[in-house]
Formats: structure tokens, C-alpha cells, sequence
């Protein structure tokens, strides 16, 4: 499913409502996972789980720091970092192409260039 659009939110201020400004930096966050290889599987709820953790999101870096944890252990689900990832046992095919590369440059110059004849001039002693 592709990614939704954060939704506008009315929050209440003073009494009254008004719209709740995302963060820049929650905006960049949220475009982040909408590029991510991960988010090409993503279902309506998971879409929906990091909405939520969008709004977690904008309120730590609007200086809400209490939720610091719950914003860890949300992105965690989603495999944000490395480790993450590797405790979810998910790989990206790019990384798997990295690997045979350099599986193949581990070759021995013999292998590389064992059919290459030199010329008369740089055997002779």
C-alpha cells in the first residue's frame, strides 16, 4: 500500500482548537520511511502504527523527551536500525549484491589473471 499523507490534527489550545503544525524534521522523517526498501510491504495497519508514531515523533522533537522510549521501541518494529533489522532477520537484496561482490573480489590473482601470457621482455633474467 503506499504511504498516506500525515493526516492534519486539531489539537486543543487555550480553550479553543487549532491545527497541529508537524515538525520539519517529523515531515523529513516520515518522507524517510516512504523511500525506505521496507515500506514496499507495508499494509494499511502498518501505515497506520507509524502514523501513531509519527505524532510520538513530532512530540519528542518538540521537546517532549519522556517519549523518547516508546519512540525507540515503535521504530524498532519497523526495523529502523541495523540491529533492529538483524534481531528481525530482514535483509535488503542490495546488501545480499554487496556481499557477492565482494565474495568475488576474494578471488587470487592467479584466478584474476591466470590467462594473461606476459611479454618475452619481462620474463627474461
Amino acid at each position: 500500500m503506499p504511504q498516506p499523507e500525515l493526516p492534519t490534527i486539531s489539537v486543543e489550545e487555550d480553550g479553543g482548537l487549532r491545527e497541529f503544525r508537524w515538525p520539519a524534521i517529523t515531515r523529513e522523517w516520515w518522507d524517510m520511511w516512504a523511500t525506505s526498501p521496507l515500506s514496499l510491504d507495508f499494509t494499511a495497519t502498518d501505515w497506520s502504527e507509524l502514523r501513531d508514531t509519527a505524532l510520538i515523533h513530532a512530540r519528542y522533537w518538540n521537546g517532549d523527551i519522556k517519549l523518547a522510549a516508546e519512540l525507540r521501541l515503535r521504530t524498532a518494529k519497523f526495523g529502523a536500525t541495523p540491529e533492529d533489522r538483524a534481531r528481525l532477520r530482514i535483509t535488503f537484496a542490495q546488501a545480499e549484491e554487496a556481499e557477492t561482490k565482494t565474495t568475488a573480489r576474494r578471488t587470487s590473482s592467479r584466478d584474476r589473471f591466470g590467462g594473461i601470457a606476459l611479454p618475452p621482455e619481462a620474463t627474461a633474467d
